[in-house]
């Protein structure tokens, strides 16, 4: 959401001078002096009147001109001042020290260091502070740090919202933010560090997980490891700290040593205001809806060791600074805000140039009686500034207007907050970093933002992005909380555990994605939705595999047989059912008491033996009477009586033609009644047509596979040619097989459902289902939907439920219809913004949702040999060689 910056007032002081507009102080001042010798020259009595009013202008203009320009957004008067400081180019090791630094191309070159032994009035405001409390020390381990010169500091690790950037959720977010350090009332700084994944760490946790045993030149896990290693190195992690810092601003919100006036003054909060803020903050943050906690000592080490406080040796220069030998920072400051603004624009501008670095951004109260002064101040000024134009000025109107609706806030309880925004970019070469901040202050400068590449004094321009540093004078602005929001550079990384499967990149933070199916607390179960061509299978084998490499193995229910390469290249076995593979119906006995074989059994023969009827929705359904069904399951158990089959194998397991002759003479020497006889005909007739021809060789024959520890894939394309769209007796007998197996089994199984709506639409097949996904949930199985038919999950008991028991859904892009958007928005609860990622979305790419709230833009990306093996047979047509695949390869 878009807001308007009222104001924008900067640090700056400026005064009306009427039709001039407005000028900084300084040039005022200097004017004023320069007037005294002007008036002399105009009343001296030599020349003509008119040489001595040119002497006269030439001099006040002379004063004027050089106290106005600016460089790199400071008067070029103090850069020149700066570049005789002693500080200009040093080194901080526990004090400063003068080195001579020059270039000599891309090559920093420098100096032994001499100490600097006198720094008169420069030395309290322009001493590098660095820290002095050890690593190992208890306020360290407690996230308390001590700057020489600058007092205690107290840091905390926040956790970003795993959201989209432009959401309202994102917006929602950095708001209630600034109201939690608003409520602590003290100076704080949020300092967001930018950096990639390990692509050695990220590699030794895929190792870790694999609990396959990988042969000799397997190709595809090579791939994988080394896409693994890629996609950290060229992916952004962002980590957020809160940087407490009591007592180092005014009641105005100017930080404190930030005017000339202040020499010598350094702030220097002491330890126990710094330890309350510390628990306050701890005490206060859950009912501001923020999780923050103490830093992990590791982590403090990490994120203070390249920034110019924490590290042992810094060099300063023009063009970068150095820290230790080889890291180059250069900073960038914002000295203008836009006038339109939206929560997360900056940190997406630094996101998309993939550039290590920190963020920060300086946060200082402002008391409500100084930010009326304050107001009314820039109002007058404003005012006066259009008394004294003669035509229509637009900007002074707008000002005008923006100071009486603040105002008006204030006294409605609105606070206001002076912020300070720089951003420093590291790298490894002079090269690299240039090169990043050129494209990233292009890419703000687009979106109304004024940014300056600051360069002196030393090294205080990256102070700024330095835990607990003064920011730039230059870079403060005086505004309201909901704009500080928007600057608030934070965001979470949802699915960043690399010891789980590599999903994709996170379209969200640009960093890899990770997820793993027995990682939910409810349920081990997901769904995918897309349209054709939209990347739902590549995605399933793609995560098939990369499970089945980490130890879980995997039974794929194939309608197009398309899986067949995933699965064997996962040492598995495929089977083709109606073209020479069988299903024993029976097969499910073996092992078991007659009543619990006949348990097993009797839904599938139900099935079988069943009418065929419709639906209140008019879909087709098998139904046999409750008395049939219960009768059916009786004869069942007295079958298996007498075959006594306990404990016999599948390879001996009784067959279905076998039991309808047993039936059959039931009919005509047992039956108890003529109703007895009818209905065990009538059911016999139905069974028999599952002995003969075809559907013979599937359901009365030996089954030809079994459902183990290696993978299954079962194709059904044959049996939709033959049997059309009823699916339901063969679908029936493979889940009862597979509700058979978890019974029997600890292991991790995933079942693969592609084209899932067949059970959606085959209520028989799908109570089976739903019976399989109720046990899965005490089992270690997954049941994963993939479906083209968002409808029929939406519109049918059955489909609702199947959603309800899914921890995880992913939906990719779905047919662009407004009232099919309309209807998935409100299923998932989806943001507008959420939406574009599913419609119009993009080939591969989708949202994954899952049951916490976690919401996460994701791009599927897999190895190149894995991509390969998915476009086989089918899905020839639905993976061509298009524009989106040759990024996701490219990556």
């Amino acid at each position: 959401m878009r807001k308007t910056v009222p104001l924008a007032i900067k640090s700056e002081l400026t005064m009306s001078m009427g039709l001039v507009g407005s000028l900084p102080i300084r040039a005022v001042l200097a004017v004023i002096v320069m007037a005294i010798p002007a008036l002399m020259v105009v009343l001296m009595p030599v020349g003509p009147l008119e040489f001595r009013f040119g002497v006269a202008l030439v001099l006040i203009l002379g004063g004027l001109g050089a106290s106005y320009p600016k460089v790199d957004g400071i008067w070029y008067g103090f850069q020149l001042l700066y570049r005789h400081l002693p500080l200009t180019n040093s080194i901080s090791i526990a004090g400063s020290q003068r080195v001579r630094a020059t270039w000599k191309g891309d090559m920093l070159e420098q100096s032994a260091g001499s100490p600097v032994k006198s720094l008169p009035i420069w030395r309290g405001a322009m001493e590098i502070p660095h820290v002095v409390t050890r690593p190992h020390s208890p306020d360290f381990e407690a996230g308390l740090i001590e700057l020489k010169p600058g007092g205690w500091r107290g840091i905390l690790e926040v956790k970003g919202p795993a959201t989209a950037l432009y959401s309202e959720s994102f917006d929602m977010w950095g708001e209630q933010l600034l109201a939690f350090i608003g409520a602590l009332d003290v100076p704080a700084q949020i300092v967001t560090v930018v950096d990639h994944y390990n692509a050695t760490t990220a590699q030794r946790y895929f190792d870790q997980a694999i609990q396959r045993p990988i042969l000799a030149q397997n190709h595809i896990y090579e791939g994988e490891r080394e896409l693994v290693g890629v996609l950290a190195e060229t992916s952004i992690r962002l980590r957020t700290f809160l940087v407490l810092a009591p007592g180092t601003g005014h009641a105005d919100g100017m930080p404190v040593g930030a005017s000339l006036l202040e020499l010598g003054m350094p702030p220097s909060p002491p330890r126990e205001v710094v330890q309350e803020s510390m628990n306050q903050a701890l005490r206060l943050a859950g009912s501001f809806g923020i999780k923050v906690k103490h830093v992990h000592p590791k982590t403090l080490v990490d994120f203070l060791q390249d920034t110019v406080v924490g590290c042992q040796t810094a060099v300063a220069t023009e063009r970068v600074v150095r820290t230790g030998q080889n890291l180059y920072h250069l900073p960038l400051t914002i000295t203008k805000l836009p006038r339109q603004i939206e929560a997360g624009s900056v940190l997406e501008s630094i996101i998309g140039v993939h550039q290590t670095g920190f963020v920060s951004l300086h946060l200082y109260p402002v008391t409500e009686r100084h930010a009326q002064k304050l107001v009314v101040r820039e109002a007058k000024m404003h005012n006066t500034v259009a008394a004294n134009k003669s035509g229509f000025e637009v900007s002074d109107d707008m000002m005008i207007a923006d100071a009486q609706i603040l105002l008006q806030q204030l006294a409605q309880g609105e606070r206001l907050v002076r912020t300070a925004l720089t951003i420093d970019l590291t790298g490894a070469s002079v090269m690299e970093v240039e090169a990043a901040a050129e494209q990233l202050a292009t890419t703000l400068e687009a979106k109304g933002f004024e940014v300056v590449h600051p360069r002196q004094p030393g090294l205080m321009p990256v102070l700024a992005a330095a835990p607990g540093g003064l920011p730039l004078k230059r870079s403060l602005h005086l505004t309201t909380r909901p704009i500080a929001a928007a600057l608030v550079p934070a965001l979470g990384t949802a699915l960043n555990r690399p010891s789980e499967p590599l999903l994709g990149i996170n379209a969200f933070t640009a960093s890899p994605a990770y997820w793993s199916c027995w990682s939910s607390k409810s349920n081990n179960n997901a769904l995918i939705f897309a349209t054709s061509g939209a990347g739902k299978s590549m995605t399933m084998k793609t995560l098939l595999y990369r499970h089945w490499l980490q130890g879980s193995n995997f039974v794929v229910l194939d309608p197009d047989n398309e899986y067949e390469h995933i699965v064997l290249a996962a040492g598995g076995e495929y089977h083709r059912i109606g073209d020479g593979d069988a299903l024993n119906p029976f097969s499910v006995v073996a092992g078991q008491s007659p009543e619990e074989g006949a348990a097993l059994v009797a839904p599938l023969l139900s099935v079988l033996a069943a009418d065929m009827a419709r639906d209140s929705q008019g879909r087709a359904i098998r139904y046999l009477e409750p008395g049939d069904a219960s009768w059916l399951q009786t004869q069942t158990m007295v079958w298996l009586r007498n075959l006594n089959s306990v404990g016999m194998s599948p390879e001996l397991a009784p067959r279905l033609s076998g039991f309808v002759d047993w039936l059959s003479d039931y009919a005509g020497r047992r039956a108890v009644s003529d109703q007895d006889a009818e209905r065990a005909r009538r059911i016999v007739d139905r069974l028999r047509f599952y002995t003969m021809g075809k559907a013979g060789q599937i359901f009365d024959h030996p089954s030809t596979f079994a459902i183990g520890d290696s993978p299954v894939g079962i194709g059904l394309r044959e049996l939709t040619a033959d049997y059309g769209a009823d699916l339901t007796p063969v679908m029936s007998l493979i889940l009862t097989a597979l509700m058979h197996t978890l019974l029997t089994t600890r292991q991790r199984l995933i079942v693969a459902i592609d084209e899932a709506s067949a059970f959606t639409q085959s209520p028989d097949a799908g109570h089976v289902l739903q019976q399989l996904i109720r046990r899965s949930r005490k089992l270690t199985t997954g049941v994963w939907m993939a479906s083209q038919m968002l409808e029929d999950f939406l519109g049918t008991d059955l489909g609702n439920v199947l959603m309800k028991n899914s921890a995880t859904t992913f939906v990719m892009k779905l047919k662009n219809d407004q009232a099919h958007l309309a209807a998935v928005r409100e299923t998932f609860g989806l943001t507008e913004d959420e939406g574009y990622f599913v419609m119009p979305g993009e080939r591969g790419s989708g949202l994954l949702l899952q049951d916490d709230g976690t919401k996460v833009a994701v791009h599927i990306v897999p190895s190149d040999l894995l991509l390969a093996l998915g476009h086989t047979g089918a899905v020839e047509d639905e993976y061509d060689d298009t524009e989106e695949w040759d990024e996701l390869e490219a990556a």
